[in-house]
């Protein structure tokens, strides 16, 4: 429950917007052009490889496959996703997606994993 109205989100707890893409603050009131945060947007976002930052803070919001305070890093191997949290399943030396987690399978093999 939100006392306040999430102007450009969704309330998802107490007292707990999520914003939508290029939105911020307590409300989701605030918003800056694409490439800048802070109060009268005059500092310049870090985040790379086409990631999200958040109007307020400029925290950046990495696209999946993509990890680290400005989403520089790709995930580590064997990992995938947003966040590079989920784990992937490959098997017989088969490559992980960073993105999807789908297998690309090592020469000889073939199947989904």
């Amino acid at each position: 429950y939100c006392t306040n109205s999430c102007i450009h989100g969704i309330c998802v707890g107490p007292e707990e917007c999520e914003c939508q893409p290029g939105f911020g603050g307590p409300t989701c009131n605030i918003s800056c052009p694409s490439g800048k945060y802070g109060s009268q947007c005059e500092r310049d976002c870090i985040c790379q490889n086409k990631a999200l930052c958040d109007p307020v803070t400029g925290a950046c919001a990495c696209k999946p496959g993509w990890q680290g305070s400005d989403c520089s890093e790709p995930c580590d191997d064997g990992y995938y996703g947003y966040h590079c949290e989920q784990e992937c399943r490959c098997e017989n030396g088969a490559s992980c997606n960073p993105i999807s987690g789908a297998c690309e399978c090592a020469p000889g093999y073939r199947g989904p994993l």
